[in-house]
């Protein structure tokens, strides 16, 4: 699945290149434009049926972690992507969506630098890449070094 993803990528890659320097069938340069809102509020509605359909999927057949969101973040990444080689200025917008849910999702593991498990509870606005996480594992206690209250 991620091969066929690349191929589109390459694809969206040439045909982006070749509509921002060439214009597309106007032999001009492109200019940025903007969507109606129409068009996105439909967008959104095709992402969130294909969101239910791919994720359910996913979910009963794969043992994804997160099914719904991978989904979610491949089918907006997809649809930014048309927008990026169109040069449609609210492509920013998914952009941003994607990267923050990215980040790390909510319910995920992580690993801190002093060896703490966590899991991943909340976002911090000022601090993106540090999420707010309950400790599940601390190396020190299960080594006996401290002790819990």
């Amino acid at each position: 699945m991620e091969s066929l993803l690349n191929v589109f990528y390459f694809g969206m890659a040439i045909y982006g290149w070749y509509n921002w320097s060439s214009g597309g069938q106007k032999s001009e340069t492109l200019a940025v434009s903007v969507c109606p809102a129409k068009t996105h509020v439909m967008a959104m509605g095709t992402v969130a049926v294909l969101v239910v359909l791919v994720g359910g999927w996913l979910n009963q057949h794969t043992d994804a972690a997160f099914p719904f969101v991978d989904s979610a973040t491949t089918f907006l990444a997809i649809w930014a992507t048309f927008l990026v080689a169109r040069k449609v200025l609210e492509n920013w917008y998914y952009w941003l969506v994607i990267d923050i849910v990215s980040i790390f999702p909510l319910g995920s593991l992580v690993k801190l630098n002093n060896g703490e498990v966590g899991r991943v509870v909340g976002t911090s606005r000022l601090h993106p890449t540090r999420p707010m996480v309950d400790i599940l594992i601390d190396p020190a206690i299960e080594e006996g070094v401290l002790t819990r209250n």
